[in-house]
This record gives C-alpha cells, sequence and structure tokens, in this order.
C-alpha cells in the first residue's frame, strides 16, 4: 500500500470520528479495521505537514516584527516617522490582521470551498509581494498603507493551517501539532534580530539603505 492510500486511510477515519456522535473518548478507543500502523502514519504526516506549515508562520512573524528591526537601522529617519506615527504603523497592521480575521470569520464554512493546497501559497505569494513593498516605500502614508495589508494578507494563514490539520489529524491529535506551529514564533525572536543585523550592513547595495534590504530579503 504506496503513503498516499495510506494518509487517505487515515483522513477517511479521522473524518469518521469527526462525524461521529459520541465524543472524542468513543471515537479514539475504536479499533483500527484496516491493520494499519497508526503511529508510524502519524509520523510520515508530521514529517510531511508540519515542516512546511512552520515554516510559513516563521515567515510570517519575521514579516510582521522586522519593522522593529528596521527602526534600528534609520527605517524613522529615511521616512521621517514621528514617534506616534511609528505607534500608528504598528497599529494599523493589527487594523488590517483583525478585520480581515473577522470577514473570514463570517464566510464560516464556505471557506471549505476553496482547496488549502491553493489557499495558503496564495496567501504566501500576496505577504511577501506587500513586504517587498514596505522596503521601497518613500513616505509615511505608503508605509501605513503597506503595513495595513500585510496584516490582512498575514490573517487568513492561522484559521488556514487550523483548517489543513483538521483534514488530516484526529481532535486528540491537533493540539500537539498547533504548539509545534507556534513554536516557529520563537525560532523567528531568537535569530530574527541576528539576521536583521547582518542585512543591515548592506547599506548602499542597490542605493537602498539597510532597513530596506531588510524588507526586501526577509519575505
Amino acid at each position: 500500500m504506496s503513503d498516499l492510500e495510506v494518509a487517505g486511510a487515515h483522513e477517511k477515519t479521522t473524518l469518521d470520528h469527526g462525524n461521529g456522535s459520541k465524543g472524542d473518548e468513543s471515537d479514539d478507543s475504536f479499533a483500527n479495521p484496516s491493520g494499519l500502523n497508526e503511529k508510524s502514519l502519524v509520523r510520515k504526516l508530521d514529517l510531511r505537514l508540519l515542516p512546511p506549515l512552520t515554516l510559513l508562520y516563521l515567515l510570517s512573524f519575521l514579516d510582521r516584527s522586522n519593522v522593529g528591526n528596521a527602526k534600528l537601522v534609520g527605517l524613522t529617519k529615511d521616512l521621517k516617522i514621528t514617534g506616534n506615527q511609528y505607534l500608528l504603523t504598528l497599529t494599523m497592521y493589527f487594523v488590517g490582521y483583525v478585520s480581515s480575521l473577522l470577514g473570514f470569520g463570517a464566510l464560516g464554512r464556505s471557506m471549505e470551498l476553496i482547496r488549502t493546497r491553493f489557499w495558503l501559497p496564495t496567501l504566501m505569494l500576496a505577504w511577501g509581494i506587500v513586504a517587498t513593498l514596505l522596503g521601497v516605500t518613500q513616505n509615511f502614508a505608503g508605509f501605513v498603507v503597506a503595513r495595513f495589508f500585510l496584516g490582512v494578507t498575514e490573517s487568513g494563514l492561522f484559521p488556514g493551517v487550523l483548517f489543513y490539520l483538521s483534514m488530516w489529524y484526529k481532535r486528540t491529535e491537533t493540539h500537539y501539532r498547533i504548539s509545534l506551529f507556534f513554536s516557529a514564533a520563537s525560532l523567528a525572536g531568537a535569530f530574527g534580530g541576528v539576521l536583521a543585523y547582518g542585512i543591515g550592513f548592506m547599506k548602499g547595495v542597490g542605493g537602498y539603505n539597510g532597513w530596506r534590504w531588510i524588507f526586501i530579503l526577509v519575505c
């Protein structure tokens, strides 16, 4: 039996468990009629799904937090941004994030009509473009608008990943995978500053200051 057939069998079992009416405990107590090594199957799913999904979250967290690193290497000076204006740029990200997230919540189950394999790559492409635009903005207004749309494009990642994981894992298996997914934020904080510090030395390359390269390269 191929990996795809085995994965399909596990997915079918997961969906059947999710549609059961006896609760999580009774679902997990069902015997495996196909004789599959379920632990081995789950490990294979972990190796194929968790690394790319965790990398996506790591990149999105770097994009949203790089504004602090960019400030240290000349962002506010070049764009003539005051202290209050800088705080506004931070706020606008979450305005876009929350407003768009509420929109996704209003869509409800209609989100299932969009295939996840198209949804997540499209989001990644969109926020990559917006993050790059942050590096080429010439004034405060453009930077604020770009930060808003960065929040919009990144807001669909988390619900999309949750839905995707629910297609492959049982409810009792999903919690641990989500915690691993969130660990990417800690990794981003651990080396994001070091990465930005190194990129900051690219000042003058291509006629751009170092803070611009932080957004252009880390997207």
